[in-house]
């Protein structure tokens, strides 16, 4: 049985890193493409289940309040407006060629022109989403030591992203700069739930 105490946890700021396309930058707009989610499952850690693969289910997520402009940060720092490199652009959240993407447009403030011009320039190039996971939807693929199974797999059935950030180093290995559909190192999510009967 899933702990929700610690699962709780995740609620706050689980993050999945994905990459931009430098190629897709628009001077007019001072704006980029970005994919926000691959699908992949990214390692986490809780007290009950020791290490296990989280990943999110697109049938499940809620896009509002990307598309209402969520913030896009430096580094997840959600605590100072001075972090905030700019906003997802109103509407432009979808999921596509199962992935999530969107148009992140940049501050004119000169504070943040350099890492603006990096990002431009492919240098940084990697994003993370902060996302909400309703707890009551999270739901095991497998878990560790039940029906053979040697890695705890957990899926969030129900999540909204919230903010972007730009990171230095992603968990996942498909999280590059022009990245394919399917990155290499980064399979999608699976869609065939087996549940173990633990949940």
């Amino acid at each position: 049985m899933i702990d929700r105490a610690h699962l709780e946890a995740l609620k706050a700021k689980p993050r999945s890193e994905a990459s931009f396309e430098p190629g897709s930058w628009d001077d007019e707009t001072n704006s980029i493409g970005v994919v926000w989610y691959t699908g992949a499952e990214v390692m986490r850690y809780s007290y009950s289940d020791g290490e296990f693969l989280l990943s999110f289910d697109f049938a499940g997520v809620d896009l509002s309040r990307y598309n209402d402009g969520a913030a896009v940060l430096r580094d997840h720092a959600d605590y100072s407006i001075k972090a905030q490199l700019g906003k997802i652009m109103e509407g432009s959240a979808k999921v596509e060629n199962g992935r999530g993407v969107a148009r992140v447009t940049f501050s004119v403030d000169p504070e943040h022109a350099g890492l603006v011009a990096n990002i431009k320039a492919g240098i940084i190039k990697h994003v993370s989403m902060g996302t909400e996971i309703d707890s009551d939807a999270l739901v095991y693929l497998s878990k560790a030591g039940v029906a053979g199974a040697t890695q705890t797999r957990i899926v969030a059935k129900k999540w909204a992203p919230y903010e972007l950030s730009f990171v230095p180093v992603p968990a996942n290995a498909g999280a590059q700069t022009f990245a394919p559909a399917t990155p290499v190192g980064d399979p999608p999510m699976t869609t065939k739930y087996e549940p173990t009967g633990e949940e």
